[in-house]
């Protein structure tokens, strides 16, 4: 935090306090207005810039910070400027915005287990900021865990059945994005299709039909 003077403009300061070194969060990509800086409690305040990147300009009577293009992911830019109460008071600011990409999540998870065969999918969660953890809806095959920390199911599943309507979220400070539903179907070890076979000597005559598992 940097330190400044809150005065009158010509002189006649009415004190030391601090500065306003600030920063905020904005999505990547994304012009137009951004962040709003306060009055801070100054009469009928004014803002003005002073410094900073181009890119950026701050309205003069609402305090609201724009830009005129997007700032790219994981890029920040700066800018500066005083806030004047309608009395001379004048207080400095410095505003950063750091700029992120769009919250997302990707993967596809096999939609088929077996019984004793181990099982495992990871998505691939990204984007935003601040702590990131996954969700997941839906209950799992018995023998199937879930991470919240990476979104990782893993495990031997246990049951035979069709486990639908599972989905998992991926969130964090900028929002969320979730998986389409899915579902995984346990089967037995050594299953088959069902079908039928016709059985025909080699003289021409029909031996008959099987209808099973094959």
């Amino acid at each position: 935090m940097s330190f400044g003077v809150l005065g009158r403009r010509g002189g006649g300061g009415s004190g030391a306090i601090r500065a306003k070194t600030l920063s905020a969060h904005a999505l990547a990509g994304v012009s137009g207005a951004l962040n709003t800086i306060s009055g801070y409690g100054l009469l009928a305040p004014t803002f003005a810039k002073t410094g900073g990147n181009a890119n950026l300009t701050i309205n003069g009577a609402t305090g609201a910070v724009s830009a005129t293009t997007g700032i790219a992911a994981n890029a920040s830019q700066t800018i500066s400027g005083t806030i004047t109460g309608s009395d001379g008071c004048v207080l400095p600011f410095s505003l950063t915005l750091a700029a992120y990409a769009a919250v997302a999540i990707s993967g596809t998870p096999p939609a088929s287990a077996t019984i004793g065969s181990s099982y495992s999918f990871t998505p691939n969660g990204s984007g935003g900021y601040g702590a990131s953890a996954f969700a997941l809806v839906g209950a799992l095959p018995p023998g199937l865990t879930f991470d919240p920390a990476t979104g990782a199911i893993a495990g031997t599943p246990t049951q035979i059945g069709d486990f639908g309507g599972l989905s998992i979220t991926f969130s964090n400070s900028a929002g969320s994005a979730s998986l389409a539903t899915f579902d995984i179907n346990v089967t037995a070890a050594g299953s088959h299709v069902a079908g039928s076979l016709d059985f025909t000597d080699p003289e021409g005559a029909g031996l008959g039909e099987f209808t099973g598992a094959l």
